[in-house]
């Protein structure tokens, strides 16, 4: 059995990375730290898939603090910047954050997610089920379809 102390630790930087898409950073340590308190009290970490289950809880108090608000452009930005060390023009940079967010604005909102569960906070297509209320085949046929739509959109923009 997992002390939640150690359900923390090996689970604070996924979903960091999870709040930090989806919410500016002033905001994300308050979504976290709600997020674990709402786990502490159900005791998530002795739950058979307890990632899944904390992250559906984060999605719902982002959900419930910030209804209606899209950050797709923030948060392709953060990424951009974090992935981006070598340096490159800010009109390119300019360029590839608005790519990035278009061609993520572009997929339907659940393939998103799927997408973004997966690739980007490394879920397995079950935990990332979980957290979307989808089955697991659902998921992998959502994000082939994702990746299949940004691989269409990357070679017509190439073209």
């Amino acid at each position: 059995m997992t002390t939640f102390e150690e359900f923390y630790e090996d689970t604070i930087d996924t979903v960091t990375s999870y709040v930090l898409r989806r919410c500016d950073a002033s905001g994300a340590q308050d979504v976290i730290s709600e997020a674990y308190v709402i786990a502490w009290r159900k005791r998530a970490h002795t739950a058979p898939n307890p990632i899944g289950y904390l992250l559906l809880t984060a999605r719902r108090v982002l959900d419930r603090t910030r209804r209606g608000q899209a950050s797709r452009q923030v948060t392709a930005e953060r990424l951009y910047r974090l992935m981006s060390h070598s340096g490159p023009s800010a009109e390119d940079v300019a360029l590839r954050r608005r790519e990035i967010a278009d061609a993520l604005a572009a997929l339907a909102e659940v393939d998103r997610e799927a997408l973004l569960l997966t690739a980007w906070d490394g879920l397995s297509s079950a935990e990332a089920a979980d957290v979307l209320g989808l089955s697991a085949g659902a998921v992998r046929i959502r994000v082939h379809r994702a990746r299949q739509h940004l691989i269409d959109l990357e070679r017509t923009t190439n073209a």
